[in-house]
């Protein structure tokens, strides 16, 4: 037992940059996902002119930068706290996660058809960017 409590290895910070790529991959990850399940909930919208919805690549790499950001500055400042080398990784998928879950909230999906409405109705609301 005095042998553990005299280790002091899990007060071990992250040192090093090891954190950072893993970071980045995370955010990028976090939003090519969150963007693929929006894309799943509004396929109908997407796939009916056989072409792309303008405005939307800009709006995604905005997303892809603010999430990478985030991913690095949280990295940055939980790096520096004890311990930080057990449970930054995990922390930051946790992040990472709920980065892609607030992408997909944003996104939202199409809203049920009124009666008498044209079938494409619901998409004219399809936003460009989370929470647009």
């Amino acid at each position: 037992m005095a042998v553990l409590r005299e280790w002091g290895g899990w007060r071990v910070r992250a040192h090093g940059c090891v954190w950072a790529p893993v970071a980045v991959g995370l955010g990028l990850g976090a939003v090519l996902t969150g963007s693929g399940v929006a894309d799943d909930r509004w396929h109908w919208c997407l796939t009916q002119d056989h072409e792309p919805v303008p405005g939307r690549f800009l709006p995604l790499l905005a997303s892809l930068g603010l999430a990478v950001v985030v991913q690095v500055l949280l990295g940055r400042l939980l790096a520096r706290l004890p311990g930080s080398a057990w449970w930054l990784w995990p922390a930051l998928a946790l992040v990472a996660f709920g980065l892609t879950e607030l992408y997909v909230f944003g996104m939202g999906a199409p809203r049920a058809l009124l009666p008498g409405e044209p079938e494409e109705a619901p998409c004219w609301e399809m936003p460009n960017y989370p929470f647009g």
